[in-house]
């Protein structure tokens, strides 16, 4: 039988992680469970799974390779494997002795982007989180404050001390809670009660949303609680469900209100990722639309591109809603929603690019008319686009 290669290794560590955290963080059970608190029950099956519903360990701070703290020769990954399981919050401490006189070694900790550079221990991308000097005294301390796979290796010596000394080793932190939502709904209960205002409904609303822009320090009229929203999978604006509040605080790893007060600049960040922007953006059309319509009201919708491409700065957007004022005053349909983004990222604001046979909404060909009429892109382009609308 052919052996494991040291990738294929890694690999199965990393997956085995991954699956290990979906199973600590839901209440997933492997046939019946009858909740014995002892082993050995008359009832109990042969193959049980069964998570207590809190767990509350306190963060740790685990010295990283042990009494061998941190130096060349020393199979890491190995140790991590047998100090595992890591959870978030926990500390690593690297300690390591600050570099000598020639030829003494140094040492280092990076944070490696992904797997692939990992095996191969390629550097180009690498973050250094600490340099040769850290690592004495009371050591380097790294906080795992993110859910997600955790590539360390040292990156001294042109990465030899990754390639050949074992330097490196991966960390996939588990959430210290195994019943997260759990957790959520008692740390926020009294909050909830607060913001629902009525303690029979399960209804966040306007009021309910105003106080918790407050705890959190953040204009109700900021574009992040669009980005809340979003994450909340919010169906209303203005409203969340006790279902979505909760899911979305799952989803985003927050069980606390200072945790939620730390991820708003996280997800602020967000819409500058074009591909996340243009998933908000999508999302923000069905979210403002009022309940049973499939249009968006066109007051609200002029409203929502000022907030949006605000962030994108697209020069041409008072222009688009003066004209939809004064040429348009109807709903906006989810297809000119969508258009409209693809041609304030594709075509130029002078429209110099513009293509009058494109597939554009007619309410879009429209817009550009209306450009020309009323002079706001130059003589020379106005004439090119007038012959061909």
């Amino acid at each position: 039988m052919v052996g494991f290669t040291f990738a294929q290794a890694v690999i199965l560590v990393l997956t085995t992680s991954v699956l290990a955290v979906s199973m600590a963080n839901k209440d997933w059970q492997f046939g019946p469970n009858n909740n014995w608190p002892y082993k050995g029950g008359p009832h109990r099956p042969k193959y049980s799974y069964h998570q207590p519903k809190y767990t509350h360990e306190s963060p740790r701070k685990i010295a990283v390779g042990g009494s061998e703290n941190w130096h060349f020769n020393f199979t890491y990954s190995d140790w991590a494997v047998k100090s595992g399981p890591f959870y978030i919050n926990d500390t690593l401490v690297f300690k390591y002795a600050p570099p000598g006189p020639p030829p003494s070694p140094s040492h280092s900790v990076y944070l490696l982007p992904d797997l692939r550079s990992f095996l191969k221990c390629d550097f180009s991308k690498a973050t250094m989180v600490a340099n040769v000097t850290q690592g004495g005294g009371e050591g380097f301390e790294f906080v795992l404050e993110d859910w997600k796979p955790h590539y360390f290796a040292c990156g001294e010596h042109n990465g030899i001390h990754c390639s050949q000394g074992q330097m490196k080793f991966i960390v996939v932190p588990l959430l210290r809670c195994t019943n997260w939502v759990g957790v959520i709904e008692t740390n926020f209960s009294n909050l909830l009660q607060s913001l629902a205002q009525d303690p029979y409904s399960d209804m966040i609303l306007v009021d309910g949303i105003t106080l918790l822009c407050n705890d959190l320090q953040v204009d109700p009229q900021d574009i992040v609680m669009l980005v809340v929203s979003w994450h909340m999978k919010a169906a209303t604006m203005c409203e969340f469900s006790k279902q979505e509040f909760l899911g979305g605080l799952q989803a985003l790893g927050i069980d606390s209100l200072d945790k939620f007060r730390e991820r708003i600049a996280f997800m602020r960040s967000e819409l500058k990722d074009d591909q996340k922007f243009r998933e908000i953006y999508n999302f923000a059309f069905g979210w403002a639309k009022e309940k049973g319509q499939k249009s968006l009201a066109l007051d609200t919708a002029i409203g929502m591109w000022q907030l949006l491409f605000a962030e994108k700065q697209w020069p041409l957007v008072d222009h688009w809603c003066q004209f939809l004022q004064a040429r348009h005053n109807k709903a906006i349909s989810r297809d000119t929603w969508s258009q409209l983004l693809e041609f304030a990222r594709t075509v130029d604001p002078t429209l110099s690019n513009y293509d009058a046979e494109g597939a554009w909404p007619y309410l879009i060909d429209e817009f550009v008319e209306y450009l020309i009429e009323n002079g706001i892109i130059q003589s020379d382009q106005s004439d090119d686009l007038s012959q061909k609308l």
